[in-house]
């Protein structure tokens, strides 16, 4: 067991891993997306000739990409409601706030990539740790008074 501990091939990674890889896929995933959509949108402006956007040129093209992403997630609030109501009408409560949290979370995961990988850097940097512990004592003791 000591000989593991010791091991360096074991050692858990630092911070700098972590939050090396939360900044790439921050800036190369989120940045993919983000001007692919902004090519999407700008396609539909231009194909199907919406004059309120197009004479607003950039602007208008930020704004069919907020356009795109509520009904992007119209559509996945949807696709996770279908089975979510079929299951209840069955009387499976738990089983359907689980299946659609699952669907939710399948259709986002691009999304919670760095809400799971935070915890691993803020428990990786000793400041950042110390910072969570005292708001959570904080928490705490305001819960007990």
């Amino acid at each position: 067991m000591n000989k593991r501990k010791n091991d360096i091939r074991f050692r858990k990674p630092g911070m700098a891993t972590s939050l090396a890889l939360l900044s790439l896929f921050v800036i190369f995933v989120y940045g993919g997306l983000f001007i692919s959509l902004m090519g999407i949108a700008n396609w539909i402006i231009h194909a199907w000739n919406l004059t309120l956007l197009l004479d607003r040129d950039t602007p208008g093209v930020i704004l069919m990409v907020f356009f795109l992403l509520a009904i992007w997630f119209m559509v996945v609030f949807g696709i996770a409601a279908i089975p979510y109501y079929v299951l209840r009408t069955q009387g499976r409560y738990k089983l359907a706030s689980r299946v659609a949290l699952v669907i939710i979370f399948l259709l986002f995961h691009i999304f919670t990539l760095p809400f799971i990988l935070w915890p691993m850097v803020r428990n990786a940097s000793p400041k950042l740790r110390a910072r969570r512990q005292a708001k959570l004592r904080q928490m705490a003791t305001r819960a007990v008074q």
